[in-house]
């Protein structure tokens, strides 16, 4: 038979924007889906609907309430809660510590965007691996010389978009995350130099 190519939708801005929930609207997208199920033969194209709380933005601010309210509370988090925390790069338990030594708490930062940042990356991670995996199996499979090259070239090119994703918020998170902190260094100050007066 021969071999159909379908584009990638690694730079569909709709799919990667519904499966993060980070923008307001966007809760559809394009995807490719099998008319069979046992060989996927043959594809089409599929609209999906995500809802904010069930896209990897919402469950990644779900989340991080939840732990935040067990810090409240001094509960222990489960195992799922721990692994969340092992899983994300982005320092999550320091910075809801952080958020509850402060005066503030919670009304000192965007936890929105934090989970947005988080989402993000947990995608881009995701994504990365996938495309590993791919890249490895195409090595030793039986796949043309030529279909191969192409295939390579989609996977930089998708690798590329990959890599475009974080949004510009992690550098205004890590600013308010570093403010939080002085603030709340002063707040310790302060509150240090009341007690010996």
């Amino acid at each position: 038979g021969k071999v159909k190519q379908v584009p990638s939708l690694a730079m569909d801005n709709d799919l990667i924007h519904t499966l993060l929930g980070d923008v307001v609207h966007v809760h559809e997208a394009q995807i490719w889906h099998c008319t069979d199920n046992s060989k996927c033969l043959n594809v089409v194209r599929q609209k999906i609907s995500i809802p904010e709380d069930h896209s990897l933005t919402g469950k990644v601010k779900s989340m991080i309430l939840i732990i935040n309210q067990k810090i409240q509370k001094d509960e222990p988090l489960t195992k799922v809660e721990a692994n969340f925390l092992e899983m994300t790069p982005l320092p999550v338990l320091k910075f809801l510590l952080v958020l509850n030594g402060t005066h503030y708490g919670n009304a000192a930062i965007d936890i929105q965007a934090y989970a947005t940042l988080i989402a993000t990356d947990l995608l881009q991670k995701y994504l990365t691996d996938i495309l590993q995996l791919i890249q490895q199996y195409s090595v030793n499979s039986q796949i043309p010389e030529h279909l191969l090259k192409v295939l390579q070239t989609r996977m930089e090119k998708a690798s590329q978009s990959i890599a475009r994703l974080e949004p510009h918020i992690n550098q205004k998170l890590n600013e308010k995350l570093q403010l939080i902190e002085q603030v709340a260094k002063i707040e310790k100050q302060l509150s240090a130099n009341m007690k010996v007066q």
